[in-house]
């Protein structure tokens, strides 16, 4: 008789867990979708970066809207960014840009304008990295509620 794997087994019912919330969630449920990245980022991240990514790609399977499809996106480049993927960061990153300029958020816009600015500085690429921190500023200047 075969023993199961305690590990595994409590590995595979939280995937199941989370995989059941992600098609449940309607992407235009922004505390249910917030919880969901957050989890994904935060706990899981660290603990099994695989199911992290999976989660992410799940978001952007379901998002709606360019601002979740963006935001989906950056997880997935937060999270190569932490494994020091940069070049799949910047990857990811840039597919963002492509949505959230379809939006008027501005703060998301500065965000992954920043964010791509960093990984073009870390990579060396200073010129690239001038030009996204530009864009970064100009659509911070666009931010109407500063705080």
């Amino acid at each position: 008789m075969r023993v199961l794997n305690f590990t595994f087994l409590k590995k595979n019912v939280l995937f199941l867990i989370i995989f059941y919330a992600i098609s449940a969630v309607n992407a235009q449920d922004p505390e249910k979708y917030n919880e969901i990245f957050t989890r994904a980022y935060v706990e899981i991240s660290h603990k099994d970066f695989e199911k992290s990514l999976a989660i992410a790609d799940s978001l952007y399977k379901i998002s709606e809207t360019p601002f979740f499809q963006a935001k989906s996106l950056m997880l997935s480049a937060s999270l190569y960014e932490q494994a020091g993927k940069l070049n799949k960061s910047i990857n990811f990153a840039e597919q963002a840009i492509d949505y959230i300029e379809e939006t008027d958020n501005y703060a998301w816009h500065a965000r992954i304008q920043g964010f791509l600015a960093t990984q073009y500085r870390l990579l060396s690429l200073f010129s690239q990295s001038e030009k996204y921190s530009d864009k970064a500023v100009e659509a911070a200047k666009k931010i109407k509620k500063k705080e």
